[in-house]
């Protein structure tokens, strides 16, 4: 019978010695890192040991059952699915209260940051982009992050060279940044530059969702806000990859709303 610990070991995460089987969310500090990113919530059943584990620095999060679940009997199926239910609404709290500290974080740093010549910055130079809401920090590029409330909840830094990040704890899922109000169309695509690129040749408006993942989300929610406006999605098609994450995305985030998913010609 597997335990907990041999559980999250299979993960990279050294569990604590004792562990702790009261149903509530523990946090630790996992073998090399600074802070308490890895955590659990367990449950001794007696005949079992059921819980949830994860690390927020390697973004996993894993049920647990020390036997296998066709094995157990339907009352502690029933006892099991509870135990599910209450560790999901914890770690849900945890979440969010995570992503309300980001987001005040957040708002600070995008109001101290400026537009000064921020065409000029290297990124947008080198996509042959303009800014549509962006803002800059130092020599960063910051890129809003809204819900379709038009709540800033989070942004994505952008480096001269490049490269990209979300800050820390705070919330993806869901939210977007808008570049121009829909007349009749809305593009729906994953990444800034090939946003700011469909603007400025179509002149439609444009939502971009930051991530392959987070397209179907972001579907849902502008689909329910301009339910008389035809969307289209934009899918980057990642046809060199042995997995073609973008076009599954996109055609899966338009079958679900009802809408058309294109895609660039090679």
């Amino acid at each position: 019978m597997k335990t907990i610990q041999e559980a999250m070991l299979e993960y990279g995460i050294e569990a604590p010695a004792n562990i702790i089987y009261d149903g509530n969310i523990h946090r630790f500090r996992n073998d090399g890192d600074k802070k308490d990113n890895s955590w659990y919530a367990a449950y001794d059943n007696g005949n079992f040991q059921s819980g949830v584990f994860g690390c927020w620095k390697m973004g996993v999060h894993e049920n647990f059952c020390s036997i296998h679940h066709s094995s157990l009997t339907n009352e502690q199926k029933q006892q099991y699915a509870k135990q599910q239910a209450e560790q999901k609404k914890s770690i849900n709290d945890i979440k969010f209260k995570q992503q309300k500290y980001t987001q005040t974080r957040v708002n600070t740093l995008f109001d101290k940051s400026t537009t000064d010549n921020i065409n000029n910055h290297h990124y947008l130079q080198n996509k042959g982009v303009k800014s549509y809401g962006l803002r800059v920090d130092i020599s960063t590029l910051l890129v809003p992050m809204y819900d379709v409330d038009g709540e800033l909840w989070s942004i994505q830094e952008v480096t001269i060279g490049g490269e990209k990040r979300f800050k820390k704890g705070g919330r993806v899922k869901g939210c977007f940044l808008p570049i121009g109000k829909p007349d009749g169309i809305l593009i729906l695509c994953e990444g800034y530059s090939t946003g700011a690129s469909i603007h400025e040749a179509t002149g439609e408006a444009v939502a971009v969702c930051f991530s392959s993942t987070n397209i179907k989300e972001v579907a849902k929610e502008l689909s329910a806000k301009y339910p008389s406006v035809r969307i289209l999605i934009a899918g980057d098609d990642d046809h060199k990859n042995d997995r073609n994450s973008g076009r599954i995305a996109a055609v899966e985030a338009a079958k679900h709303i009802g809408a058309t998913a294109v895609f660039p010609k090679f």
